[in-house]
């Protein structure tokens, strides 16, 4: 490795003898920047900086990786690409990839178009560990074995010749004594209904009585005391039909909320990969 010192040894002043060193220390199957970043042997704002400039390429921020990463993306090209911690997908924008590292690769050979961004490592790493989790095969309904369950099962102690009392004991101190054991009933599998019965339909609620209440308090409520269904409230309707006085303000039975505006699933290039991305340098840590 010593033969390929990175661009970044001599303006980070990284003398040789320190530089040969790190180079011992850092695992083979680990990109040699990278190593230097996660282990604080470089620092990240810096780094970033001069590379923004030195390779000519736009920075992703921190705040970035605080999103959720693309995984429609990342199930389309996870197996077409040599992806590693330091060099992943992060965004398509008109068929083109985004890939994040801390360094371009020198050598790549892809499929489809690429564009490199830069990403500090820290940012990289949550990332990788998120897609990583996402490549784990899921548990879908109906995978599950079934669930053996246990009955306790009362069986008495084999029998034994009865021995002869000593004089003024009880005739049975020696009698077996009924033993218990747990076995697992295997004669059926269990189904979920089996372990949680559908419980009995609720019972229909009447409506609450008002008799007995002052009559200033049934006027305030829109009740004439002299009505038929006076000593009633019906709250399912109103007498113009509309929402009764005394829920107004609150949303009708039925009545669907707004839905919230969630923002697009994944790293979506035109709303959330452009925002994060810096094309001009900015001060060092």
């Amino acid at each position: 490795m010593m033969s390929n010192i990175k661009a970044w040894a001599h303006p980070f002043q990284v003398s040789g003898e320190t530089y040969a060193s790190w180079d011992q220390q850092a695992p083979e199957d680990r990109d040699f920047t990278y190593w230097c970043l996660e282990t604080g042997r470089l620092s990240e704002g810096q780094y970033l900086n001069w590379a923004r400039e030195h390779y000519g390429l736009a920075t992703l921020e921190p705040e970035f990786f605080q999103t959720s990463p693309d995984l429609i993306l990342w199930s389309r090209v996870a197996v077409e690409g040599n992806w590693h911690e330091w060099l992943l997908p992060v965004g398509e924008w008109e068929g083109i990839v985004f890939v994040a590292c801390v360094e371009p690769p020198q050598n790549s050979d892809w499929s489809f178009p690429v564009r490199f961004v830069l990403a500090p490592a820290s940012g990289l790493r949550v990332a990788w560990q998120a897609l990583q989790q996402h490549s784990q095969p899921a548990i879908t309904l109906g995978d599950e074995p079934a669930v053996p369950t246990a009955k306790l099962v009362v069986e008495p102690s084999t029998p034994t010749p009865p021995k002869k009392p000593p004089p003024g004991a009880p005739a049975d101190g020696n009698a077996s004594i009924p033993t218990a054991r747990l076995v697992m009933d295997k004669e059926e599998d269990k189904t979920q209904e089996d372990l949680f019965p559908q419980l009995p339909p609720e019972k229909e609620v009447a409506p609450p009585s008002l008799e007995g209440l002052d009559p200033s308090v049934l006027t305030k409520l829109g009740i004439k005391a002299g009505d038929e269904n006076s000593g009633k409230i019906d709250l399912r309707v109103s007498p113009n039909g509309g929402t009764p006085e005394i829920l107004k303000g609150m949303p009708s039975v039925g009545e669907d909320q707004a839905p919230e505006t969630d923002e697009p699933h994944g790293f979506t290039l035109s709303k959330s990969l452009n925002k994060y991305l810096m094309k001009e340098q900015t001060g060092s840590d």
